[in-house]
This record gives structure tokens, C-alpha cells and sequence, in this order.
């Protein structure tokens, strides 16, 4: 796990980065997300990677997806449609 909080401009940043492992694939994923202007309206952006330890098996069977869609269900409470 990496966190990292940042203050320029009046403007604050954090930057996540999580790694998770899945047992369906035997892989593991990492996600990063980055989250900016906490003190006004406020963007988070993610993005789930991951390896394969197969050669022949590069696929995640929606591993990513799932952990992508977990860690946005924090945030939908929050979220303000234009």
C-alpha cells in the first residue's frame, strides 16, 4: 500500500496505490487512484492493472472489474451529475 497527500495552490492531492490478490486467477492486481481538489468539487480517477503468471492464460475472469467497481462504491453517495 502507498499513499501519498499533496497541498500546491491551494489544491489538495492524494495518490493511492493498493495491490490485492485473487484467488479465481492467481494473480495478483494493483489499482491506483488518484484523488484531487479535496476541499472543493472534488475528481477521483482509478485505474485496476494486473499480471498473469500463465503464459497461456492472460485473462483476469473480472477480477479487475469487480475490485474497480468495489472501490467506486465508496464514492457514489458523493457523486454530483452535471
Amino acid at each position: 500500500m502507498f499513499e501519498s497527500h499533496s497541498n500546491e495552490n491551494g489544491v489538495e492531492q492524494c495518490i493511492l496505490v493498493y495491490q490485492k490478490y485473487f484467488f479465481r486467477n492467481s494473480n495478483y492486481a494493483a489499482l491506483t487512484a488518484v484523488i484531487d481538489n479535496l476541499l472543493g468539487t472534488t475528481k477521483v480517477t482509478a485505474v485496476v492493472t494486473g499480471g498473469s503468471g500463465s503464459l497461456f492464460t492472460s485473462w483476469d475472469w473480472g477480477a479487475a472489474g469487480d475490485w474497480l467497481e468495489e472501490f467506486s462504491e465508496g464514492f457514489t453517495k458523493y457523486i454530483i451529475k452535471e
